[in-house]
């Protein structure tokens, strides 16, 4: 179970490195991890994944991680995002946004990809509860 929980710990770290590639220095970054592992991911995790958390004794249901790792990484890598700043000129200049293939391929998978009410009857009635 432990390594179950450093796995999903490094890849919601590396979800946030993918907001914060080019806008950070390593320093800040090393300062950055151990603080938003402790004041951010272990809370979530535990409340929700932990039978004695306060947010599964309330019966929150977690599919694949969605808050633990998912939520909590997004928010964290565009909160992050907002306050460090934009990317420095010279990673445009080497990379510009140019790949039109790549581009409609992440909007069709979001269009089709978010079907969740197809997935399972659990799941469909979890969602349209209320």
């Amino acid at each position: 179970m432990l390594y179950f929980q450093f796995v999903f710990a490094a890849i919601t770290l590396i979800l946030i490195a993918g907001a914060l590639l080019g806008r950070m220095n390593f320093i800040a970054w090393m300062l950055f991890v151990p603080l938003w592992l402790t004041f951010s991911y272990t809370i979530g995790a535990f409340s929700i994944w932990c039978p004695d958390g306060w947010l599964a004794k309330m019966g929150l249901i977690d599919y694949s991680g969605g808050f633990v790792i998912h939520l909590s990484s997004g928010v964290a890598g565009f909160t992050a995002a907002y306050w460090v700043g934009p990317r420095a000129t010279r990673d445009r200049e080497r990379f510009p946004p140019n790949n039109i293939l790549l581009m409609l391929a992440g909007r069709g998978y979001c269009g089709w990809g978010g079907q969740a009410s197809t997935a399972e009857t659990l799941t469909w009635l979890a969602l349209m509860h209320r």
